[in-house]
């Protein structure tokens, strides 16, 4: 799974990493440095509850 840009909303961000990430191995995150803090915090927390 690949994200480049974090101009969508939020949902689009929930749904494709808590439905379209099944079975998935690697995720590719392209500046996440200029994502809004609520997807940057919404993308970290998920990240944390994976590696778990």
């Amino acid at each position: 799974m690949y994200f480049r840009s974090y101009k969508k909303p939020l949902y689009w961000y929930r749904f494709k990493l808590n439905v379209k990430s099944k079975g998935k191995l690697f995720l590719g995150l392209q500046s996440l440095d200029r994502s809004p803090p609520h997807i940057l915090d919404y993308i970290l927390g998920w990240l944390e509850k994976r590696m778990r």
